[in-house]
Parts: structure tokens; sequence; C-alpha cells
């Protein structure tokens, strides 16, 4: 930070006020009363000998005993002896005595006391030209100590009170002065505007007046607001312009300071060499009139200069000698700026923790002189330090004091500077909205007040954050405006910076030749500004992108050059970052050797410099060298060190890497459930940060996203790998953006984020291993203070200690992992049995001898019905199926669960894909190809010639009943929606599932329209509380075509409707009275957990699984449930194969007939369609020509899937006849196929129980 010189006015002396009439003479004779004392002539007379030796004492400048004799003479002019003696003589002593104490506060600084007095009434009266004079000197001097003090407010009122007296009085002088210093209050503000209009008020006076040296400084404040606004050029004119005058006049204190000025406008243009000089010469002029304060200050910008320019130990000792002059002539300010420099390039050095030590110092005095606006930088100074050191919680604390104080003091420029290091704190913790926030709130109030510098820091923050979301146009964006500000105001340095901001952007995209051309120009203006610390970050960079190219050996000989420089220059944190990109560099090569070799010398730095943030990386980037050399066991440590550094410091993104990489690396090691809890741990952390990301726009939170998914993919795997299809499938759902519309029946947030839940044993060894690593930085302490020779820190006995415990520690982990392992193994045997079981099970429902059971019945019963038993085993696929005609041979496929999850995974995943933004005919295709594959599993050609000799035995226009009995990832697709290659199956058969046939009812058909009452229940308002934020505003709609409450209403079947507030738990136990549930509102489906899994009621509350239980005897008349809900089919299957319960099983648990419920979550528009069109297909059944359930939704779906509407008499008059497919001769691409005609509109509702 530059402390920028200040012209400040100085108040004109006044000579001292003397009685105005001679002593009268001492009466010869006392009065006897007096006879013991002093009489009346007496006491005035030693009055007056105090009044004049309080005179001396002032022109001696004992002001304090100057003080002490006019206070003692007031007292006796005021005494009631002197008064009635010498009356007009008193009151005018008395008089003079205040004025002149006025005079001696003044020189105090005590400027309210000065101000009490000049306002008394009595000086008032007998000084009445000079008490105003007085009055408005005091009043500018308190806007001085105001200002001063960074009270801008206090400072700016103070101003405008003595201006208004110097108008009134016509003291053009004075008002010059008052001029200026109202305008630095002004500017201190960022109220530019303001101040150059105050600056120009005074310049024109000085000049009107003939004052060379206020012109000179009314010149320097103009360029001290043109150097705010970044406008150096001008700055550097108006500084001229003062220079001239005060060496033409002689003054040679403002001279050093036109001087001063002119440097630091250099410095800001990044010409250093120059801005030297300068300071060289306001130098020189202080020593030789002998200002030591000027000395400091100039010693001070001198080492601010050579800090720019990379010399730190130049630039120490200039501090250091600036910080002795301010010591030794005791100026606590000049001392504080020395402090708080000699820390700022400590911190620039890497050597954070003296760093810390001086800016700390320097805060103490700043608040011990009621600096607020030094208070303010020194606490940012603070918070920049610990930021560099990874503790971002205490940087944040001390960036949010400094950013109250500046808000107090009405410090715009302070508060962007505040605002900006607050982005950046958020965003070194991953937290990339907060940081964005920060930066935009910067960058408006640089705009407001014309801070072009900060304006274009404003813009190149932001690019940062945006870079780290992988948005890099946007990145582009902002540093190309940042670097049009940079050319603009003729700003090197920043140029140079936002030109590197460039390249790495570039780089990113994969445009290297660009990014090279960026780093170049970068490196050319470093050296050109002779700033080697710009030049150290252009060389690694250019070696960054020469390691993306491939070119090795260049990339390592940029690595060195920036080595040595940072090394020549003693720049550590360089240093440290150069180590570290050699040691990737020979990673690649594979020379893991020098790559290790590296890699500590970088971890030795950034340990002793107290980087622990980078020592993180590096730990971390030493556990890939020795993953790659296959020592798993020794990168899992460097990996468990580094957690426990990131989860320290609090880095989200870091912490995310680590966990990852300890997933990845037992992966390797064959520990796939191991791998998993990490790499849960890993998800959860990311899950954080998108949760942090939901204010900003869409692409945004996805591209955070895709930067990170090889961390979900990989979890995705290993869970489909385990069996775990569903969770496999939610953990893919979570790397898009999840904004649905409003036609989208789903739960809708900007970005659905969620935390993977361990189960117990997870749980476990999670804990034990954060028990593990936490513990274990405190011994590795404990081992460093005791390494060969030992420190005075050494505590043998406390570490003897910590090894014993972390031994323990190490031993409880350990035993985790082992008794997962043995909870996994037990898990995968059940499964193993219940797979036998299962095929058992199936081959008695199937055996010929036993097929006049349940099975049996449903064949016989519904004639052209064929029962299909996929049961799917880890290496195959095993086909069991029979019909009335008996059963047929079981037919293996070759493929075993992992690889018909993945197809089922693949298939889901393209459905999820639609309720984010709809489909339409063009995203067909990719559908069909998915859904080829699972039809030639599942429905093997074999299998499918002889459901097509059965359909040659059916009546004309009779299809097959294919009725199917799901198994394991099989559940979770509708097998109405496989493809042949030509049709789907529901174009050839009705489609119905079972959960086993004998858990199936047969003899409780469901009834004709006459006989059949249906209760109707919906909810079409948000819930936003509740995560529904748009209403379904096709339920009023779909519960009256489908439900008339009166003879009159248009509806299809007799029955009761309860909407919105009206559907609550009472109005469900209605259904005892009827013999059709229809409910129409949102669901949701939470695997694992039942107590999570609800339907919405109309009143706003869930009706959770456990809930919906309780009310089964309410269900006991009913033959059809239909569940007009998001995901109500949706069954999880632990990995002992236990079926857990589903909102639709919960149902014919409670022996209702039969459920139709869906998948996934449906368009709220199709779903109405659907569901209107099912039930009048369904009203058309008479006691001669049945129409089934599964007839009634295989009517429905294709009249969506061929495109014709609800109500279109076609549909109708042909309850039980297919309907015409010449539509779907179409390709599936053609534009002109309906929207409907995607599976995801059609295909979601299944039947489960008896449809036939």
């Amino acid at each position: 930070m530059r402390y920028p010189a200040k012209l400040l006015g100085l108040v004109a002396a006044t000579a001292l006020f003397t009685p105005l009439s001679p002593l009268p003479p001492t009466p010869a004779l006392l009065p006897p009363a007096l006879a013991q004392g002093e009489s009346a002539g007496d006491r005035k007379a030693e009055a007056d000998r105090l009044f004049h030796q309080g005179i001396q004492q002032y022109d001696t400048s004992q002001f304090r005993e100057a003080l002490q004799s006019w206070e003692q003479a007031l007292a006796i002019y005021r005494e009631p002896r002197v008064h009635e003696a010498f009356p007009e003589e008193s009151r005018q002593r008395e008089a003079a005595a205040l004025y002149n104490l006025g005079l001696v506060y003044n020189k105090l600084r005590q400027y309210e006391q000065a101000l009490a007095i000049y306002r008394e009434p009595r000086v008032r009266e007998a000084f009445p030209e000079e008490s105003r004079q007085r009055e408005a000197a005091a009043l500018y001097n308190l806007g001085l100590q105001h200002n001063r003090l960074g009270q801008y407010e206090q400072a700016i009122n103070t101003y405008q009170q003595s201006l208004a007296i110097t108008r009134e009085i016509g003291d053009r002088v004075l008002e010059s002065y008052v001029l200026g210093d109202l305008g630095i209050a002004y500017r201190n503000t960022g109220q530019y505007e303001q101040a150059i209009s105050l600056y120009e008020q005074q310049l024109a006076i000085t000049r009107d007046i003939s004052d060379r040296a206020e012109e000179g400084r009314a010149l320097g404040n103009l360029g001290s607001i043109y150097d705010s606004l970044a406008q150096y050029d001008r700055a550097i004119d108006f500084y001229q312009q003062a220079l001239a005058i005060f060496r033409d006049i002689g003054d040679r204190h403002r001279e050093a300071t036109a001087l001063s000025n002119l440097g630091i406008a250099y410095a800001s243009l990044g010409q250093f060499e120059r801005a030297i000089d300068f300071y060289r010469q306001h130098l020189t002029i202080a020593r030789d009139i002998s200002d030591r304060r000027e000395e400091a200050k100039a010693l001070n910008n001198l080492g601010g200069a050579y800090r720019f320019l990379g010399q730190y130990e130049r630039a120490i000792d200039f501090h250091q000698q600036a910080l002795a002059i301010a010591r030794d002539i005791g100026d606590s300010r000049e001392e504080a700026y020395a402090l708080d420099n000699l820390g700022n390039t400590y911190s620039l050095l890497g050597q954070y923790e003296q760093a810390i030590d001086f800016h700390q110092q320097a805060l103490v005095i700043v608040r011990n002189t009621g600096n607020r606006w030094g208070e303010a930088y020194a606490l940012n100074h603070l918070g920049n330090t610990y930021n560099l050191l990874g503790q971002y919680e205490r940087a944040i604390d001390f960036h949010q004091q400094a950013l109250a104080i500046f808000l107090d003091i009405r410090d715009l420029q302070g508060e962007t500077v505040s605002l900006g290091n607050l982005g950046n704190a958020y965003f070194a913790q991953g937290k990339y909205e907060r940081a964005i926030d920060f930066h935009q709130q910067a960058l408006a109030i640089d705009r407001d007040i014309g801070n072009r510098w900060g304006e274009a820091a404003s813009l190149n923050n932001l690019a940062g954050a945006y870079f780290s979301l992988s948005q890099y146009e946007r990145a582009i964006d902002f540093h190309q405006q940042a670097l049009a500000i940079a050319r603009d105001i003729g700003d090197p340095q920043l140029e140079a910076d936002t030109l590197g901001n460039l390249g790495a952007s570039y780089l990113s995209l994969g445009q290297y030749e660009r990014a090279i051309d960026f780093f170049q120009q970068h490196l050319a203006i470093a050296r050109e500004i002779v700033n080697q610390k710009g030049e150290v970050t252009a060389l690694g960079n250019l070696g960054v992108v020469y390691f993306f190219l491939g070119e090795y050996k260049q990339a390592i000989d940029f690595h060195q050059q920036a080595l040595a420089i940072a090394q020549d220059i003693g720049d550590r944190a360089g240093e440290g970052r150069a180590l570290n990109n050699l040691g990737i560099t020979y990673r690649s090569l594979g020379q893991y050797e020098r790559a290790i070799d590296f890699h500590e010398q970088s971890l030795a730095i950034r340990h002793d410099i107290g980087d622990r943030g980078g020592e993180a990386a590096s730990l971390g980037n030493l556990g890939l060298v020795y993953a790659s050399l296959g020592d798993y066991e020794r990168a899992i440590d460097f990996y468990q060190q580094s957690l426990s550094l990131t989860q320290a410091i609090g880095s989200q993104a870091e912490t995310g890497i680590a966990l990852s990489n300890l997933g990845h690396t037992f992966a390797q090691l064959e520990q796939p459930d191991l791998a998993i809890v990490f790499l849960k741990a890993s998800v959860n952390v990311r899950e954080l940060i998108r949760g942090g990301l939901t204010g900003l726009p869409q692409a945004l939170q996805q591209s955070y996203t895709d930067s990170v998914a090889d961390t979900y993919r990989r979890l995705a795997d290993l869970l489909l790998a385990r069996g775990d299809i569903l969770e496999a499938q939610q953990v893919l759902e979570l790397l898009k953006v999840q904004e649905l519309q409003e036609f989208t029946r789903g739960r809708v947030t900007n970005i659905e984020t969620r935390e993977f839940e361990l189960d117990d044993a997870e749980e476990v060894v999670m804990e034990a291993h954060t028990n593990l690593v936490t513990f274990g930085l405190e011994r590795d302490k404990a081992e460093a203070a005791c390494e060969f020779p030992p420190s005075a820190n050494c505590d043998e006995a406390r570490l003897a200690e910590l090894d014993e415990h972390y031994e323990m520690l190490s031993a409880a982990f350990n035993q985790a992992v082992d008794d997962l392992n043995a909870q996994r193994q037990a898990e995968q045997e059940a499964r193993r049995a219940r797979e036998d079981e299962q095929v058992l099970q199936a081959r008695q429902e199937l055996d010929p001898d036993g097929f006049q059971g349940t099975a049996g019945v449903l064949a016989e019963k519904y004639p052209g019905t064929v029962l299909v038993y996929p049961v799917v085993l880890d290496d195959k696929l095993w086909i069991l199926w029979g019909s009335a005609g008996g059963v047929a041979v079981p037919i293996e496929v070759p493929v075993g669960r992992q690889q018909i999850g993945e197809a089922v995974l693949q298939f889901r995943t393209l459905m999820e894909a639609c309720e984010w933004g709809g489909c339409d005919a063009r995203a067909i295709p990719a559908v069909q190809a998915v859904a080829q594959e699972l039809h030639n599993y599942l429905i093997p050609e074999l299998l499918e010639q002889e459901l097509q000799a059965l359909q040659a035995t059916l009546p004309e226009g009779q299809v097959p009943n294919l009725v199917i009995v799901p198994d394991l990832v099989t559940r979770y697709i509708p097998f109405a929606a496989l493809h042949d290659g030509e049709h789907y199956l529901i174009e050839n058969y009705t489609v119905s599932t079972l959960l086993g046939a004998e858990q199936t009812e047969t003899d409780n058909p469901l009834r004709t329209l006459d006989e059949t009452s249906v209760l109707g229940l919906g909810l079409s308002n948000p819930v936003p509380e509740h995560g529904f934020r748009y209403p379904l505003d096709n339920v009023p709609d779909e519960l009256a075509t489908i439900v008339k409450e009166t003879e009159t209403e248009p509806g299809i079947y007799r029955g009761e409707t309860f909407l919105n507030e009206a559907f609550s738990q009472a109005s469900l136990r209605l259904a005892r009275r009827h013999q059709v549930l229809h409910i129409a509102t949102h669901g949701v489906f939470e695997p694992n957990a039942d107590d999570q899994s609800y339907l919405m009621l109309g009143i706003g509350e869930p009706l959770y699984i456990r809930e919906l239980e309780t009310a089964t005897d309410y269900f006991r008349n009913l033959s059809l449930v239909v569940l007009s809900a998001c995901e109500t089919a949706l069954a999880d299957v632990d990995q002992s194969g236990l079926e857990l319960a589903s909102i639709a099983s919960t149902f014919l648990r409670a022996r209702v007939d039969t459920v139709v419920a869906s998948l996934w979550q449906v368009s709220d528009q199709a779903t109405s369609d659907l569901m209107q069109q099912f039930y009048a297909n369904l009203a058309q059944s008479t006691p001669e020509q049945r129409v089934s359930v599964s007839q009634a939704l295989r009517q429905a779906q294709l009249s969506l899937l061929y495109g014709n509407q609800p109500g279109d008499p076609s549909d109708r008059d042909i309850p039980r006849a297919t309907i015409d497919r010449e539509y779907l001769d179409v390709p599936g691409d053609d534009q002109n196929l309906p929207r409907t005609a995607h599976p995801y509109y059609w295909s979601p509702f299944i039947i489960i129980g008896n449809g036939l």
C-alpha cells in the first residue's frame, strides 16, 4: 500500500492581545478590611503580571506554562473585589485573557476548547472581527484533526462551518486553505467530482490574491485527485506546475512534497527508476532543511519503490531507516507507515510470521493515536497475510473489521479495497458466489467514484472467480476490459498483470499460442519496468503452457529461470512455486526421483514460510508422484497429510481434491468400498461448494460441476459395479443444473445439491479417518521439534504420548476398514443367496407342475398373457417365461448386472435430461438406441419369436399381454419403452408389472363405469418451502375431467374431488367408500430413506410412506390407485437384496389390485393429457367388452406417442383395437413428430399389480 503525501494548509500566526490601556496606580491607602491581605489593586497587579508572563511564555513556545499563567490571571480578573474596583478594565482584561487562552489551546491542538472560547459572548463583544477569524481558524484546524484521524464526515462538517465564516468576513487567504482541505476530505471519501470543484475554486482564489505558495498547494491538490483517479499524466502536469512555483518562491519544504508526489505518480505508471529519482531528490531536500519527518517519508517511499521492483532487501533497509527516524522524533504516524510497509515486504518474501508481527505493531500504534484510516489499512494488510497463510476465517475477520471502519468514516475507496479483499478470501475458500458478490459491489463503487485503477482491479478479480468456474470466455471479457483501462491510464504494472491473466484464460481454453503471446507480453513489460517478481510469474506461466504443449524441456527452462530470479531476490513464495512446477514437469517425464526432490524442496519452503495452502498442494503432488510409482501406501500418507491441512485452513476446493485422490487411490488398491467412502465425502464437499453458487446463472453453476465431474463419474462407476444403480444415477444427476420448467412436475430449485449419507459402517470409517489425520497434525509438529538435533521446544515425553495415541487412532481406522469390508462381503453373499432363491422361486412359479398356482391362474384367466421373469446375476441374465400353453425353457443372455445396469442408467439419464428443459423429436434416436440395447437383453430373439407366434393365435385387434416381474436394476425402466429397432414394445403388447405372482390379486376386477366411483385428490399450488416453486396448473382440469360430483358436471366417473387445502389426511380416509383413488400431486422418492419419501398433501405438508402405511385400512375397497405424481414407482433395493417400500408398493400391500405410478419426474401437461385419456378409455369398459387397466393405459400412451389429442374420438371409439401406427414410419429426428412422441412424456407411468 502506498501512502501519497498530502499538502496541508498552515494557519497564519496572529498577534497576542495585550491590555489596551495602562495599568491604574495602586491606591496609597488600603481599606482597613484588607489590612490582613491583598488589596483589589494588588490582586489586579498580580493578574497583570501573570498575563504578561503568559505572553513571554507563549513567545518562547512554553505553551502549557502560558496556559497556566493565563488561567490564573483570568481567575483573578473575575474576582468580585477586582471587578468592583476596576469594572471596565477587568472586563477588558478578562476578554483578552480568554482570547489568548484560545490561541494557546490552538497551539496545543485542543481545537474544541479554542473554539468554545472564541464563541464566548464576552470575547465576541470585545473582539468581534478577531474572534470570528479565530473561530474560523479553530474550525479549520479541528477539521484538519478529524481528517488526520480518518474522521472524514466530521471533517467535512467542520470545514463547511469554517468556510461559511471565512466568506462572511472576507478572509480569502483562509478561505483558500479551507477549500483545499475540504477537497482532501471529499477525496478521501471517494467524492472526486466535489473535490475537483473545491480545488479549482482554491486555485482561482490563490491566483486572484497572488498567493503563489497556496497556488502551488492548489495545483498539488489537483494533482493528487487525478492521481487517485489513475489519470497519471494529468496528475504529473499539475505536480510539475506546483514544483516550479515552490522552486521559484524558494519553499523547499513544499518543493520536497511536490517531488514526493511526482515520484508516487511515476511509480503508479510503473516507471520506478524515475520515481526513485524523485524520491531521492525529496530525501536530499529533507536532509538539507533538517526535516526529519519528511526524511522518513522519503525513505518510506524509496522502500515502496524497491519493493515493487522486487528488490526486497533494499526495500527493507529503507523502511527500517524510516522506522528509526520516526521513533526518534516521536512521529507515530510515520512509524506506523514504516511498520506496515515492512509487513508488506516480508509478506512478499513469504515470511508471513514476520509480516504479521509488523502489521500488528502498526495496528497498535494507529489505534492508540485514533487514526482510523490507518487502522483500517493495517487490518486489511493483516487480512491479506492470513489469506496467504491459508487462514481464511481470520483473514475474513480482519477484512470485515476494516470494511466496518471504512463504512463508518465514509471512505469509499477504502471500502472497495476491503470488499475486494473479502472477495479474494472467499474465493480462496472456493466460495465463488460470495466472492463474485463482493467483487461486484467493489466494481460498482469504483465505477461510481471514477476510480479506474480500482475498477480494473475489480474486473480482474471477477475474471479470476469466473475462471475458477471454468467460464473462460467471461473471464477473458473481464480481463480485456481491465486491460483497456490499464492501457488507458498508462499503468504498465496493471497492464502486465492483466496480460498474464489473459494468458491463463487462453491456456485453459487450450489456445496455447495465444496464451504464449500474452505471457510473453507480460514478461516484456515486467523486464522493462524492472519488476523481477512479475518476471518470475511470467516465466512460470510460460513454463506451464509449454508443459501443456508437451514441450517439457522448454517448460523446465522457463521454470529454472523463474527459480533463479526468485532465489536471487529472496522471493521464497515464488521459489516454492517454481520448484513445485519443476516437480510436476519431471513427473510427466517419468523422472519420478527428480520430481520428488523438487516437490520436497517446495514443501520445505512452504512449510518454513507458513504457506499452509501451498504446503497442502506440495503434499498432494508428492502423493501423485508416489501413486505414479505404484507406491500407493506412501501416496495415501501424503494425501492424508494434505487433507489434514486443507481441512484445517477451511479450503473446501482443496479438501475435495484430497478426498478424491484418496478415493481414486483406494480404487487402485482394489478396495472399492473404501474408495466409495472417500469419493462420497469428496462429492459432499463439492456439493457444499455448488450449494454456494445458487445465485449464479445456470451456465456458471454447470461449469463448476463440469470441472469436478471426474470424481462424480468415478463414484458412479464404483456404485454401479456394486449394483447400486439408483444411487449411481443420482450421482450423475448432480452433474447437471436442475432448472425445471413450469410444465415439469418436480422439485424446482436453481441447483439441486444433496449430501450423500454414509451408512453406519461408512460413517465409522470416515470418523476414524478424520480423527487420524486431524491428530496427525499435532503429532507432526511435536515430531518436527524433536528431529535431530532436537530444538528447545522438543518434549520427548509428550511426543511418546502422542505416538501412542496416534497408534491407537490408526488401529481404530484399520478396524473400521476391516468392519466395512466384512459387512460388504456379507452383503454380497446375501445378494448371491437371494439370486439363487429368486431363480428357484421363478422356476417354481413357472414349473410345469406348479403352473396352476397364481402364475397359472393369470395365464389361464387372461388368454394371450405371457409372464416374463428376468433374473439378473453378476455374470449373466436368465429370462424365464411361461404362458397358458406351458413353461418354456429358460433363456440365458450373456450379460451381467453391471452391463445391464449401465444401459439402465443411460436410459434414465436421457429421461432425466428432459426434466430440465423438455425434449423434442430430435432427442428420440438416442433414446431408441439404448432402448434397443435393453430390448435385446430383456426380450431376446427366442422370446420375441414366441410372442409373435402367440400374436398370430389371437383374435384380430387383440394384442398379447406382457406381464413382467422385474428384478434389481430392471425395476427402474418402463418395459413399454423397449424398442426392437422398428417399434416400441407398447405398440405390440399391453405391458404391466408384478412384484411377484403370489402377491397379486386375481379376483377383484374393476367394475364398469356405472358401478365405479373415484376419489380425486390434487395439489396445484406451489409449495416453495419444500422446493416446489411452480404451480401444477393442469391438475384442476385433470380432476374435473376425470371426476364429476353431480350428474350435470362434465366428468367421466362419479365421485368426490378435494383440491389444494381440501386435500388432507382426512380426505384421504374417504377412499374407503370408493373403488378408485386418483392422487395428482408432487411425489418424492429418496433411496434408502422411506422416512424422506412422500406425497405432498394439498395443505402443503408431506404425507410420508410411514404415515401412509398406517392408513391402509381405508384402502380395503379400492381396486385401482393412480398416483399422478413423480417417482412414485421407484423402489430401492438394498445390497442384501431386501426390497424397501416404495409409495406404490404400500398400496399393493393393502391388497389393492392395481397401482399406476411413475418412474421419474413427469411433465405436468403430458401427465394431465395422459390421465384424462386413460380414464376415458377405461370408462368404455362394459360387461360384454372389458377394457383392462393395461389396455386403457396402452391406448392413452399410444395417443401421446402418435400425437392424437385427448378427447379425439379415434381413441375413444376403439377400446381394444390397436391404433394405426403410420406416423411411426417418420424418421425419429423428423420435426413432424409430435413433441410427446418422446418416451419421457408417454412412458413414465407403469402398471404394478393385476392390470389385466
